[in-house]
Formats: structure tokens, C-alpha cells, sequence
């Protein structure tokens, strides 16, 4: 087990990919080869980033995206064929990059996080935790973060104290279990197992290096999550 805790001050803050706000990047995967890290090269990516007036989402062919309210509500994405209901935070909603798509505010500003990834080459899960308690975790890369408040964990009898907007990186060989012991704002960022795309998923036993997935291979990415209490109240 190798952990890693990544500071806030060292996240990387860019325009979104159609320069109409900032996002936070808090962790991310290029392909290997790629000369320079930009959008074609993205493998995947979970990043924070405000939504502050109602406006076009980017279009992202290719990528597919989850996203989730994590701060205030009343989001509410409209599409030529649908909505997508965030009005609750702490909702997880699945579209295209392709989708064309437009904000609308019923109740102010929103902060959301999104995790959005490669078609092809990994596959996304993107949840909330309602109740605290142990977690199992997969062989792989898996990212803890802090996004309300400080967080505690224990990995393995192992405490790890989580501050503020802080994520924890934690890559591993094998399963292990995970327990939250305080603070419930914790997200979890989980790269899994490579599984072939002919065939159903299937874990393997060593951790996955995203950047250097082939085509033929695509590792899931699964993102968890412990609203507050208040907010699970809310949301019950």
C-alpha cells in the first residue's frame, strides 16, 4: 500500500474547456504517449469547479461524465431531450460529453464535482454514501478527499486525519478495508481493475497504471461519497 496526500495548494485551477468558468483539477490520467496534457490526451479526470450563472456546458466528444452537487441547490441541466434533475445535492447525474447542454439555477450557485473519463478506456461510478462505516477497496488507485470540512480514516488500522479540501491518495496491490471514523464530506476516487470489453468485468490482482492502458483494456473509476449529516438528513 502506497498513500500519497495531495495538497490543495498544488491542485491546478484551468478554464473549462470552453472558457466560460475555472475548475479545480484535483486528479487526472493522460495517455502515456501524449506529448502534451491536454482534453485529446485526457484518460479521466474528477475535478470541483463553481457554477455561479446558467450558461452551455463544454462539448467533450469522446468523454463520458458524472457529476454531483456538493454545494448549495436547485441545479438543473436541460438538454434538447431531457433534464437532468441535481436540484438535491448529493445526486448523481450521467451524460455524454457530446450532449448538448445548458445550466439552469433555481436557487443561486451550485459547487458540483465531476468525474468524467475516456469512452473506451475506463468506466465511471460516481455515488453517495448514506450511512459511515467500513468500505471495501479494490486493488488500484483510490483517492479520499475532504471536500467539506476535515475527514478521519482508518485503512487497514491505520489512521489518516484528512484536512480540509486535502485528498489522499492511496494505491494498492490487494483489498483493503476502509472505515470513515470522522468527517463525513469524503470523497473516494477509486481506479479498479483492467476488464476486457468483450467480456464481464473482471478484477484483477495487481493495481492499474491508467496512463498506460492499451485500447483493447479499460479500468473502471469509481467515485464515492459521505454527505454531512445535515445534508443526509435532507436528502433521506
Amino acid at each position: 500500500m502506497k498513500t500519497t496526500l495531495l495538497k490543495s495548494e498544488d491542485y491546478t485551477r484551468s478554464p473549462w474547456k470552453n472558457g466560460g468558468g475555472i475548475f479545480t483539477d484535483i486528479a487526472d490520467a493522460h495517455r502515456a504517449d501524449a506529448p502534451v496534457k491536454d482534453w485529446d490526451s485526457l484518460l479521466w479526470r474528477f475535478a470541483a469547479t463553481p457554477i455561479v450563472a446558467p450558461g452551455p456546458f463544454s462539448h467533450m466528444p469522446g468523454i463520458d461524465r458524472l457529476q454531483m452537487v456538493v454545494g448549495g441547490r436547485g441545479l438543473v441541466l436541460k438538454s434538447p431531450t431531457q433534464e437532468f434533475d441535481e436540484r438535491e445535492p448529493f445526486t448523481t447525474v450521467r451524460f455524454t460529453g457530446e450532449l448538448e447542454i445548458v445550466t439552469r439555477l433555481e436557487e443561486g450557485p451550485v459547487e458540483v464535482v465531476n468525474l468524467m473519463g475516456r469512452r473506451g478506456a475506463v468506466a465511471l461510478e460516481l455515488e453517495a454514501l448514506r450511512e459511515p462505516g467500513e468500505r471495501r477497496l479494490s486493488a488500484g488507485t483510490h483517492l479520499i478527499y475532504a471536500a467539506r470540512g476535515d475527514c478521519s480514516i482508518r485503512l487497514e488500522g491505520t489512521d489518516f486525519a484528512i484536512s480540509h479540501d486535502n485528498t489522499l491518495k492511496v494505491e494498492l496491490t490487494g483489498r483493503r478495508r476502509l472505515r470513515s471514523s470522522r468527517g463525513w464530506p469524503c470523497w473516494a476516487l477509486s481506479g479498479l481493475s483492467a476488464e476486457r470489453r468483450s467480456r464481464p468485468p473482471e478484477r484483477c490482482a495487481q493495481s492499474v497504471q491508467l496512463a498506460r492502458l492499451t485500447p483493447s483494456r479499460r479500468s473502471t473509476i469509481s467515485a464515492l461519497m459521505q454527505p454531512p449529516p445535515e445534508a443526509r438528513a435532507a436528502t433521506i
